[in-house]
C-alpha cells in the first residue's frame, strides 16, 4: 500500500509519495493555497493534488500534518483542525486517513476535534523525529526555513527536545519564527530604511516580502513560474525589484539602487539576527536539559540556502547536513509532509 504524506499549511499544500515497491525516487508536490480565501475549495484541490502524486489511484494510505487551522477563516483552531479533517476524510474516498499529534501518536479524522490540541500545528515534531535519523547519534538541531515560518528544534537521542509544545510557547522559547524566506512582509521586519545616514520611514503596506530582498541580493534563484507575490508578477529579479522600491513609494527607475540594496540588506540582516539568537537559544537549552553535545545541524526548507550561509558564517563548529542532498530537493521544500509518510509506514 502506497502512502502518501500531506502537510496542509495556511499558504500552501503540500504531498510526498511513497511508493512500497520503491520503483521510482519519491515524488513531491507543492501547490500554492491560500486557506484564509480558498477554504472551500481544500476537499477538491486535495482531490486533485493526491490524484496528480498518484496517478494509479492506488490503495493508499493517507499521513496529515497542518497549520492550516490557524487562518482567520476559521474562527478557532479547534474549528480549522475538525474542518481540514472533515476535508481530507471526504477526499481520502475510503481509503485510510492518520492524524499526526504533537504526542508522536495518530488521530483519525472523526476524533480530530476533540484531539485539536495535539493536532494543531504538530508538522515541527513530525520532522524533528525522522530528520533525527539523518544525524550522528540522532542528536543535533534541526531547522527547517520555510516561507512562512522558521522551526528551530534541538533533538537528543532521536527525540525532540523542544522546550515548548504549541505555538505559543514555541513562539515564546524561540523554537518557533514567525517569518520565513518567502511571504514575509518586508514592513514586518523593518520599519524603516538607511540610506547615505538619511532615514527613510517604510510604507506599511504588504509590497513587498523577505523572497524580494533574497532575490535583488542574490541569495535565492529567480522563478519565472512563481505568481504567488506581493502584487502578483513573477519571482524575476527586476519584479523584485520593483516590489521594493514600493517599500519607499517610488518606482524602481525613480530612486537610486542604493535605496532598493538598502532595503534588500537590512531586511535580510534582521532575519539573519532572529535565526542566530533562535540557534544560540536552542543550543544552549539541548546542553543544559541533556548535557547533549550539539555538533551537527540537518537543514530541511524552501530557505535552506539562507540558513546554510547563516550556520557557515556565524557557527562555523556545526556540520551541516542538508535533506535535499539526502533525499532530493523536491521533498526538501516539503519535510514535514515526507516526515508524517515516512512515520506512518515505519
Amino acid at each position: 500500500m502506497n502512502t502518501i504524506g500531506l502537510d496542509i499549511g495556511g499558504a500552501n499544500l503540500k504531498a510526498v509519495l511513497l511508493r512500497d515497491d520503491q520503483r521510482e525516487r519519491i515524488r513531491a508536490i507543492e501547490v500554492p493555497f491560500a486557506m484564509w480565501t480558498r477554504w472551500r475549495e481544500l476537499q477538491s484541490t486535495l482531490s486533485k493534488i493526491v490524484d496528480q502524486i498518484d496517478p494509479e489511484q492506488s490503495c493508499r494510505r493517507i499521513a496529515v500534518t497542518m497549520t492550516g487551522e490557524l487562518a482567520d477563516c476559521f474562527t478557532s483552531k479547534k474549528e480549522g483542525v475538525a474542518y481540514i479533517a472533515d476535508a481530507v476524510g471526504k477526499m481520502a474516498r475510503g481509503n485510510p486517513v492518520f492524524i499526526y499529534q504533537v504526542d508522536g501518536n495518530w488521530s483519525r479524522c472523526e476524533a480530530a476535534e476533540e484531539n485539536w490540541q495535539l493536532i494543531a500545528a504538530s508538522n515541527w515534531h513530525a520532522m524533528a523525529r525522522i530528520g533525527a535519523k539523518f544525524l550522528p547519534q540522532q542528536t543535533g538541531l534541526i531547522i527547517d526555513v520555510g516561507s512562512t515560518t522558521t522551526d528551530v528544534t534541538p533533538v537528543a537521542n532521536g527525540q525532540p527536545q523542544a522546550v515548548g509544545a504549541n505555538d505559543f510557547t514555541r513562539l515564546e522559547n524561540l523554537e518557533l519564527i514567525y517569518a520565513g524566506a518567502g511571504r514575509t512582509p518586508v514592513c514586518s521586519l523593518i520599519q524603516s530604511v538607511n540610506v547615505d545616514g538619511r532615514n527613510i520611514p517604510l510604507a506599511k503596506e504588504f509590497f513587498a516580502t523577505i523572497s524580494d530582498a533574497l532575490i535583488h541580493a542574490g541569495l535565492m534563484p529567480e522563478d519565472l513560474e512563481v505568481e504567488n507575490t506581493a502584487d502578483g508578477r513573477s519571482n524575476s529579479k527586476t519584479n523584485a525589484a520593483h516590489r521594493l522600491a514600493r517599500m519607499v513609494c517610488s518606482d524602481a527607475a525613480e530612486i537610486s539602487s542604493a535605496v532598493i540594496d538598502s532595503i534588500a540588506s537590512q531586511t535580510i540582516k534582521i532575519y539573519r539576527a532572529l535565526l542566530i539568537e533562535a540557534i544560540k537559544r536552542a543550543m544552549q537549552g539541548a546542553i543544559d536539559e541533556s548535557e547533549a553535545s550539539i555538533e551537527s545541524v540537518l537543514l530541511v526548507g524552501s530557505g535552506s540556502l539562507l540558513a546554510e550561509q547563516i550556520l557557515a558564517e556565524e557557527f562555523p563548529q556545526l556540520t551541516q547536513i542538508a535533506l535535499s542532498q539526502r533525499i532530493n530537493s523536491a521533498v526538501n521544500t516539503c519535510g514535514p509532509a515526507y516526515a508524517v509518510a515516512a512515520l506512518l509506514r515505519e
